[in-house]
């Protein structure tokens, strides 16, 4: 749920600084989302290993391979 709270919060501020240089506004203006934008992105990219998805954490470490390229199998931990 929290992903895609952050997914969200990016989409929305994205299209606000979006929306707000389509009607002409000045550069406060559209930087302002922006900066939140950034600190929601830096929000996400530092939150705990214990704050992200399991399933993420091991695609993460499946996706290394071997040299051939076969798939090599990580066990999860509990």
């Amino acid at each position: 749920m929290k992903e895609w709270a952050y997914a969200g919060f990016a989409f929305d501020l994205t299209a606000a600084a979006v929306s707000r240089a389509a009607v002409g506004d000045g550069a406060a203006d559209i930087i302002a989302p922006l900066v939140f934008l950034a600190l929601v992105l830096a929000s996400w990219a530092l939150r705990p290993a214990s704050r992200r998805l399991a399933g993420a954490a091991a695609a993460d470490r499946a996706s290394v391979s071997n040299v051939e390229g076969a798939f090599v199998p990580v066990p999860v931990e509990g």
